[in-house]
């Protein structure tokens, strides 16, 4: 019987639960539907606020973008006035430059005319771009297109400045260079003078030698003044020129002050055969073919010519030995 007690209670408190849980979804429903508008009405504010916030944003990044774009193409067309106006330029207009630097700083000076009136026509647009706030997507568009073409024009007057330097440090390399091959020819001349004054030769083939790699460094001179261009293509050459006459005066007095040791010798040797029991006739007549050998070899160094003396030497001692 307490079984059946217990029983009721539980059913009869699963329905007032029931009925209470009923109750109040009914009255939340009638609330919601009642208050329907209210609700929709917060919803759509919170979006309108949301796609403000959106648009506010990208007007700002416009906004910063366009700036940004607008001091780079300030700072690149300050950088290209100052490259047409650079001393390099006005020395053309001066007529201090010739040849190819002449050439190639001219056409310099064109392209960087071409991007002169660029800058001008983009900062044109630039002043007159301006972000629509309720035409975002066009200022957008317009604000992307500016921004390639400024890059692209930035672009370009870096590749003036590139092309610029290119040039000044070529023109500097010949210019600095101009001093060390002076310094190097007047070096090699004054050992050719010594010698000639040492050997008492008048060297006339090593002084046209010599003439040959004067006229090449005053052109080289010359040339780097007015060209540095020009002249940094024979830099090559005039340093092998003048290595050449370097190397031969060094060989040509290495020659004579054997020639002397072997002149001593010669006569040293000569009077040891005399003293030999052979007849006069026959030392006459290697004699005479040694003094033939030694002046035919003296003429030559007297010329400033190479001379093979190891040759030479071996001929000699050949006769004079009677091989």
């Amino acid at each position: 019987m307490g079984n059946m007690y217990s029983s009721d209670i539980e059913g009869i408190t699963e329905r007032v639960v029931e009925d209470a849980l009923s109750s109040f979804l009914g009255r939340a429903i009638d609330l919601i539907f009642a208050h329907i508008g209210w609700i929709l009405l917060a919803i759509a504010i919170l979006c309108v606020i949301a796609l403000i916030s959106i648009l506010m944003r990208i007007f700002r990044n416009m906004k910063k973008k366009l700036k940004y774009i607008k001091q780079l193409m300030n700072d690149k067309s300050v950088e290209l006035n100052r490259l047409i106006l650079s001393e390099v330029i006005q020395d053309v207009q001066k007529g201090l430059v010739e040849g190819k630097t002449k050439s190639e700083l001219e056409k310099l000076e064109r392209e960087m005319l071409l991007s002169h009136h660029e800058v001008d026509q983009i900062q044109n647009r630039l002043n007159e771009c301006e972000i629509n706030y309720f035409a975002l997507m066009a200022s957008s568009h317009t604000v992307d297109v500016l921004e390639d073409d400024v890059i692209a024009l930035a672009e370009q007057i870096d590749a003036h400045m590139t092309a610029m330097e290119t040039i000044k440090s070529i023109t500097k390399t010949s210019t600095s260079f101009v001093e060390s091959v002076q310094l190097r020819y007047t070096e090699i001349s004054e050992k050719i003078e010594g010698l000639k004054e040492s050997s008492r030769y008048l060297l006339e083939n090593l002084l046209h030698h010599q003439e040959q790699a004067e006229q090449l460094v005053q052109k080289f001179v010359q040339s780097s003044r007015f060209d540095g261009m020009k002249s940094q293509k024979e830099i090559g050459k005039i340093s092998m020129e003048l290595d050449t006459l370097l190397q031969r005066t060094l060989r040509l007095e290495r020659n004579i002050n054997v020639f002397q040791e072997m002149k001593k010798r010669i006569t040293d040797h000569t009077e040891d055969l005399l003293s030999r029991e052979t007849s006069q006739l026959e030392h006459d007549q290697r004699r005479n073919k040694v003094e033939e050998m030694m002046g035919k070899v003296e003429s030559q160094l007297r010329l400033g010519e190479d001379v093979d003396l190891r040759t030479v030497a071996t001929d000699i001692d050949n006769i004079l030995d009677g091989l």
